[in-house]
C-alpha cells in the first residue's frame, strides 16, 4: 500500500475550524449520552450527524463517495436508525461495535482511489484507527485557537479570542482535578460545590464533568482520523510483501493441528452422531449438562483456527500443501460448527431460547461462513475478507432490523402455554429490556396450566414496564409502545 500525500493547503485552512469546533461538540455528545448507554434515538442522531459531518469534510477536500462506501454508509445508517425503534439487547454490543467499524471503513474507501485486489482491509483499518490518526492527534488543538492566536491581525479580536480560549482552557483543567478535589475533602470543599450545583443545575454534575474530560481525548482522535485520511490518496501498489515464515514451519505447524484435530473426532464421533440424531448418548447425561459441555469452547477453538489461517496466510508463502492443509482445518472447523449447532438445538428443544443462546448460534453462523470462504479462496482466490465483512454487515443489519428479543420471547411463550418447555424463566424478560411484554399478556390471559408462580412473576414484569421510566433522550419507539401495552 502507497500512500500518495496530497498538497498540505486542505490542513488548517477555512472551515477546518468550524470542523473542529463542531467535532468538539460532538465529542461531548457521544461521551455523556451515547458512550455508556448504546440506547435511544440519540445514538441515531448522534451518528447520522457523526457520519454526515466526516462525509462533508471528506467531500470537501476532494474525495468522491463510490459505489462500494456507499453501501457501508447505507448499513451504518440503518444500523443507527434502528435505536430509535428498539431496544435490541440481545445486539447492543454487536450494533456499537459495527458502527465504530463500518464508519471508519467507510472512511477508507472514499479516500481509496483504487479496489484492493487483496485482503489487507483489516491493516489498512488498522493504519488508519491507530498510526495515521495519532500521528495527528493534537492537530485540533492548533485548529480550534487558530481564530484566538495572538499572530492575528485583528488585535481586539485577538484579545477577546485569548481571553475566551484561556476560559475554555481553565474549565477543562478545573473539571478534571475537581473529582481529585473531592477526594482530598474534608467537608468544606463539597458544600460549596453543592451550593454552586444549586444556583447552576447540571453545569456542576459529575457526569457533565466526566464527559468533558472524555470529550478532549475523543475528539482530537476523531480529527486526527479524518485529518489524516483527508490528505491521503490510498493507491494499491503491487509489492513482494515480507513471508518470514518457511513453508517447513507452516507445513509441521498445520499438519500436527490436522492430526490432533483427527484424533479427537476419532473419540467423540457417538456424541457427535447423537447430537445430530436428536438424542442423549447412553451415559445418563443431562441435556443442559450435554448441550454445554464443549460447545463454547468449539466455538473459541474455530475462533483460534480462523485467526491462526490468517496469520499463516500472510505470513507465509502460498503452496499446494499449505492450501490442503488450510483446507483440512476449515473443514474441521465446521464439522466444531456442525456439532455445535446439533448440541444447540437440541438444548433449544428441551429448554427454550435465552438472548445468550441465540448470540451464541449466530456467531456460529458467521465462523461457518468465514470458513466456507476460505476454503473457496484455497480452491479460487478471491476477495474473501471483504466477503467477511459483507456477511457479517447483513446479519448485523438482520439484527438491527428484526426484533431478535420480542422473538425469544414469544417463542418461549408459545411453547410454555403449550406445555412443551416446563417453565418460564423470567429472566429472558428482564433482559429482553421491554420487549417481551406481548409475550407477559399472552401468559396473563392465557395461562390455562394454573401457575401461580409464573402468573404472580409475569404481574410484576407488567409493573416493572410501567413504573420505570427511561431518560427522554433514550427512549425509543418500543419503550412507548410497551409503555402503552402495559396499561
Amino acid at each position: 500500500m502507497k500512500h500518495k500525500i496530497k498538497d498540505k493547503k486542505y490542513f488548517f485552512t477555512g472551515n477546518s475550524t468550524i470542523y473542529a469546533y463542531l467535532l468538539i461538540a460532538l465529542a461531548y455528545i457521544f461521551a455523556k449520552h451515547v458512550l455508556f448507554y448504546w440506547s435511544g434515538w440519540i445514538v441515531t442522531a448522534f451518528c447520522i450527524a457523526y457520519i454526515a459531518l466526516a462525509a462533508a469534510f471528506m467531500r470537501s477536500r476532494g474525495h468522491i463517495i463510490n459505489r462500494e462506501a456507499l453501501y457501508w454508509l447505507s448499513c451504518c445508517i440503518i444500523c443507527a436508525i434502528s435505536y430509535s425503534i428498539q431496544d435490541g439487547m440481545i445486539s447492543v454490543f454487536a450494533r456499537s461495535l459495527f458502527l465504530v467499524l463500518s464508519s471508519t471503513y467507510f472512511l477508507l474507501l472514499v479516500v481509496m482511489k483504487t479496489p484492493t485486489k487483496h485482503n489487507s482491509e483489516i491493516s489498512d483499518m488498522l493504519r488508519a484507527m491507530l498510526k495515521d490518526t495519532f500521528d495527528s492527534y493534537f492537530s485540533i488543538w492548533k485548529e480550534a485557537a487558530a481564530p484566538f492566536s495572538a499572530e492575528s491581525s485583528d488585535e481586539r479580536k485577538s484579545f477577546f479570542g485569548q481571553a475566551f480560549l484561556g476560559i475554555v482552557i481553565a474549565a477543562l483543567l478545573i473539571a478534571i482535578v475537581t473529582p481529585l478535589l473531592f477526594q482530598a475533602d474534608l467537608g468544606s470543599f463539597a458544600y460549596l460545590f453543592d451550593g454552586l450545583r444549586g444556583k447552576f443545575g447540571s453545569l456542576f454534575a459529575i457526569e457533565t464533568i466526566v464527559a468533558c474530560c472524555l470529550a478532549v481525548f475523543i475528539a482530537p482522535y476523531w480529527y486526527g482520523m479524518h485529518t489524516s485520511l483527508a490528505e491521503q490518496e490510498l493507491v494499491i501498489k503491487e509489492e513482494e510483501q515480507s513471508r518470514p515464515l518457511s513453508p517447513i514451519t507452516v507445513n509441521i505447524a498445520l499438519g500436527g493441528l490436522c492430526v490432533w484435530y483427527g484424533i479427537f473426532w476419532a473419540s467423540q464421533i457417538q456424541y457427535v452422531v447423537s447430537a445430530v440424531l436428536g438424542h442423549l448418548p447412553n451415559n445418563a447425561m443431562s441435556y443442559s449438562t450435554f448441550a454445554r459441555r464443549g460447545f463454547f469452547e468449539l466455538i473459541i477453538a474455530s475462533a483460534i483456527n480462523l485467526c491462526a489461517i490468517g496469520a499463516v496466510t500472510r505470513f507465509s508463502s502460498e503452496s499446494s500443501i499449505r492450501k490442503a492443509l488450510i483446507i483440512t482445518i476449515s473443514c474441521y472447523s465446521l464439522l466444531f460448527a456442525t456439532a455445535s449447532a446439533a448440541k444447540m438445538m437440541l438444548y433449544i428443544s428441551e429448554l427454550g431460547l435465552t438472548q445468550l443462546r441465540v448470540a451464541s448460534s449466530i456467531f456460529m453462523l458467521f465462523l461457518a461462513i468465514c470458513f466456507i470462504a476460505v476454503i473457496a479462496n484455497q480452491i479460487r482466490p478471491f476477495r474473501s475478507m471483504r466477503f467477511c465483512a459483507i456477511a457479517a454487515s447483513i446479519i448485523i443489519i438482520c439484527l438491527s432490523v428484526f426484533n431478535i428479543d420480542k422473538g425469544i420471547v414469544n417463542y418461549n411463550t408459545k411453547r410454555f402455554l403449550s406445555g412443551t418447555i416446563a417453565t418460564y424463566d423470567m429472566d429472558i424478560l428482564y433482559n429482553s429490556g421491554s420487549a417481551g411484554i406481548d409475550g407477559v399478556k399472552k401468559v396473563l390471559s392465557q395461562n390455562t396450566r394454573g401457575d401461580t408462580n409464573t402468573y404472580e412473576n409475569a404481574l410484576q414484569y407488567r409493573n416493572w414496564i410501567r413504573s420505570t421510566t427511561v431518560e427522554f433522550q433514550h427512549r425509543s419507539l418500543e419503550y412507548y409502545s410497551s409503555r402503552r401495552k402495559a396499561h
